[in-house]
């Protein structure tokens, strides 16, 4: 019995030797840009990591920054993280604190601004922020647009919900769900486009009543 534990206990021993040395092989040196798995990445900025994907880019101003997974993405600010998607760039060498997640060809150009998913969606303003959809521009400070299609918010505490708004006045909402373009210069305003208007299922407005 006593010679089955000592052996028991060897096999532990050797087995956690292992796993060190196999966590060792993979454990960043400090400083050093590192590429771990993948294809044609290329990592230049200071203490920043590419973890898989293919043909991305740290450049040289990307200090401790990463990219994980993808395809054919370029960071270029300081501790920033852009994960997955295509053609996706994180734009600045001045900006830092900077988040793309997904989607494809969109671009986040400003101090801790983000866009998560879709396409061809910039956040060019700090603290703004894109929730998906297409070709969408946020170019107010702490301004939102949550998905949709062509919305552009400039006011700073700005918002755009639904396709074809252009709030350009700060801390204003316009909601357009009517499918044409729809703009407001309103400041602190609400503005809603809709056919019809329901609160539990009680109309309160709609398009077609007589004026």
């Amino acid at each position: 019995m006593r010679a089955r534990a000592v052996s028991a206990k060897a096999c532990g021993v050797v087995v956690l030797c292992a796993l060190s040395l196999s966590l060792s092989a993979i454990q960043a040196v400090p400083g050093v840009p590192e590429v771990y798995s993948g294809d044609a990445n290329v990592n230049a900025g200071n203490s920043s990591v590419i973890l898989g994907g293919a043909s991305n880019t740290v450049e040289e101003t990307g200090a401790e920054s990463a990219i994980f997974g993808g395809d054919s993405n370029v960071l270029q600010s300081p501790l920033s993280v852009l994960v997955g998607g295509a053609d996706n760039t994180v734009k600045g060498a001045s900006a830092k604190l900077q988040t793309l997640i997904a989607g494809s060809k969109n671009r986040v150009e400003s101090k801790q601004a983000t866009v998560v998913g879709g396409r061809l969606n910039r956040a060019k303003a700090r603290y703004s922020s894109i929730g998906g959809g297409f070709n969408n521009l946020a170019t107010g400070r702490f301004a939102a647009i949550a998905g949709g299609s062509s919305n552009t918010a400039r006011g700073k505490y700005s918002a755009c919900l639904g396709n074809f708004c252009a709030v350009r006045a700060d801390n204003s909402l316009l909601v357009n769900l009517i499918g044409s373009r729809k703009a407001t210069e309103a400041t602190n305003t609400i503005e809603m486009w809709v056919d019809k208007f329901y609160i539990n299922s009680c109309l309160l407005y709609t398009s077609d009543a007589a004026d």
